[in-house]
């Protein structure tokens, strides 16, 4: 465990203080948080507050994201590595869904191009902004007397 004593000789105590360029939270009797929750800030293994970084934390199953101020992006867009992403409330990142005219795939990223979900095509503006959305003629199509099959791709296979 690690401590830190300030200034005035007395050990830091439910308390963040600033050593280097960094956060740091000492809790009750002193001890240095590690890799947990503070409020709506984590603390990495080495005690730090994290900033601008991607979190999973496994004890929700989720990923998060903790912002320039080190708190986590909570009901927001958040534009991370050229691409938008959106966090719900207590900051879960969203993930195969829709928030408005937007889609989030499977990675969180805002879909801006085009996305095949249920026998249904989605084009999207490069803003992220729903353009058109378009049923698909997948598996059997009767056309002039003839049975064919088309993929997802609306090819005749």
């Amino acid at each position: 465990s690690w401590f830190y004593l300030k200034s005035d000789g007395a050990y830091a105590h439910q308390e963040w203080q600033l050593i280097g360029n960094k956060w740091y939270y000492f809790k009750k009797w002193g001890y240095m948080a590690k890799s947990q929750w503070q409020g709506s800030y984590f603390l990495n293994g080495q005690g730090a507050m994290m900033q601008n970084e991607w979190l999973y934390d496994p004890a929700y199953s989720a990923y998060f994201y903790l912002k320039s101020d080190g708190t986590y992006a909570n009901q927001e867009w958040q534009k991370v590595g050229g691409k938008w992403y959106y966090f719900k409330k207590w900051g879960y990142m969203a993930r195969n869904e829709w928030q408005g005219n937007y889609y989030l795939t499977g990675s969180g990223a805002m879909a801006t191009d085009e996305v095949i979900m249920d026998g249904t095509r989605y084009i999207f503006a490069a803003s992220g902004e729903l353009k058109e959305k378009k049923d698909l003629n997948v598996g059997w199509v009767h056309r002039d007397g003839k049975r064919y099959f088309f993929n997802n791709r609306e090819e005749q296979v």
